[in-house]
């Protein structure tokens, strides 16, 4: 017996005892061809539960038409989740103990990715790649045009998807304040000195000092 035969029967047995005491399967499961080989086990759902019926993960249909994996700690939390959109667009996202998305990882449509990191309160802190493509109607190829593309009300993320990422983040009375070095163009183009994008208790722009004011 080929070790992929062999795994696949393994695999089959799981699926067939273990797994079957949680789920209700939409059809019948089908019968073993001539060799003995598992072929097809169709269900909406599969929960995986530890001895004492705690759940540990579980696979999914999404009302979206996408696909979702996730894996739960011992408290019953998710804390991994694996999921496909209606367009096919696969992400990744990491959780806390408190149910809060730390980290997440995506692919477009388009074929573009990115990475985002959240604090301990949901606020995005970190992303990669700084810059996101150009959109449609929009040209941003150069600093002083994403940062005329700056609007009150953007949140962190839009800020950090236009701009990227800050070189220092300041805390005050009035909330948050990022600032910007100018990735080099200080004196080209009319870029002088830094810049930086203010933000509310809400977390949303309040307003910017642009390295190209008056430019």
């Amino acid at each position: 017996m080929s070790l992929l035969r062999y795994l696949g029967l393994l695999v089959a047995a799981f699926a067939g005892g273990y797994v079957a005491q949680f789920v209700q399967p939409t059809s019948a499961v089908s019968a073993a061809d001539k060799d003995g080989e598992f072929q097809t086990l169709t269900a909406r759902t599969f929960e995986l539960h530890d001895k004492t019926g705690g759940k540990k993960a579980a696979l999914f249909n999404t009302k979206e038409g996408g696909a979702s994996f996730v894996m739960y700690d011992s408290n019953g939390s998710p804390r991994v989740l694996l999921s496909t959109l209606s367009t096919g667009s696969p992400v990744v996202q990491l959780f806390d103990g408190s149910k809060s998305c730390r980290a997440s990882m995506e692919l477009d449509a388009k074929g573009w990715g990115n990475l985002l990191i959240r604090d301990q309160k949901g606020n995005p802190v970190w992303i990669a790649p700084d810059y996101a493509p150009a959109q449609q109607g929009q040209t941003l190829t150069t600093e002083k045009d994403r940062w005329s593309s700056l609007r009150k009300g953007m949140s962190q993320e839009e800020v950090l998807r236009l701009l990227g990422n800050p070189q220092v983040a300041e805390f005050g009375g009035k909330g948050l304040r990022w600032v910007y070095g100018v990735r080099g163009f200080s004196g080209v183009g009319g870029a002088k000195g830094d810049g930086s994008v203010s933000f509310d208790q809400q977390g949303l722009v309040s307003g910017w000092s642009s390295p190209f004011d008056g430019k």
